[in-house]
């Protein structure tokens, strides 16, 4: 009975510690990882300083605003979704309340560039709102939950920070 009760504690030992095998341990995600693995929604759109606008006549300049989000962006465009695939495309969609007419899809395309922070974005639809075709974000916050970045824009006097912050929308 003794020899019985000294290998099944033997077998026991050795059961624990080849269970703790490092090749279990999850692999860390990269940011290029946690982007895909969501659909993301924007909920926030902000900047370091107000910005002013002109009125659609392109002659009045309306208060400057911070939060771009509430108070420049139509609640119409704040339910789109942002879906960034592997193979390095993206498309915001409509997904909810259409801006008028035919709910329409925005297409791009997106790299990381340099370090493992730095996102590229070319296209239309949102992108182009306050740059060219092209931005460049340095990612700030990223996980399975939240995303947040942050670009730039300067006018002719000032140096604007851009923020962007987004939640998982799956």
């Amino acid at each position: 009975m003794r020899q019985f009760r000294q290998l099944f504690l033997l077998a026991i030992l050795a059961l624990t510690v080849f269970a703790c095998s490092k090749d279990d341990d999850p692999k860390p995600q990269t940011n290029a990882d946690l982007l895909v693995a969501h659909s993301w929604r924007l909920t926030a759109l902000s900047s370091d300083k107000p910005i002013p606008f002109v009125d659609e006549d392109d002659t009045t300049v309306i208060t400057p605003i911070s939060d771009l989000y509430n108070q420049y962006f139509p609640p119409c465009m704040r339910d789109d979704v942002f879906s960034f695939t592997s193979d390095g495309k993206y498309t915001i969609d409509d997904v909810g309340t259409s801006c008028g007419g035919d709910k329409i899809s925005v297409f791009g395309t997106w790299f990381m560039s340099g370090d493992k922070d730095a996102l590229v974005l070319t296209g239309g639809g949102y992108i182009s709102y306050f740059t060219q075709n092209i931005e460049n974000w340095t990612i700030t916050e990223l996980n399975s939950t939240s995303f947040k970045a942050t670009t730039y824009l300067s006018s002719s006097t000032t140096a604007y920070t851009i923020t962007y912050t987004f939640t998982a929308a799956d």
